[in-house]
């Protein structure tokens, strides 16, 4: 049993020895590439709620004439 928690142990050890040294590669990206792609991010959502709000409005308009 001590054997099975040794391996763990060194098992966990060696895990986020290796994630620590691997996050320490990442690149990680400047506030102004966040700020740009949140814009980015939030002028799509704006357009494509328009297009689906349009597209929503269209179809029941033509449904509602259809069914008259």
């Amino acid at each position: 049993m001590a054997e099975t928690q040794t391996t763990f142990i060194d098992k966990s050890r060696t895990f986020f020895r290796e994630a620590y040294a691997e996050l320490k590669k990442v690149s990680w990206p400047t506030p102004k590439d966040i700020w740009g792609s949140s814009v980015v991010v939030l002028i799509f959502v704006t357009i494509f709620t328009l297009l689906t709000m349009l597209i929503d409005f269209l179809l029941s308009k033509g449904i509602s004439l259809i069914l008259k």
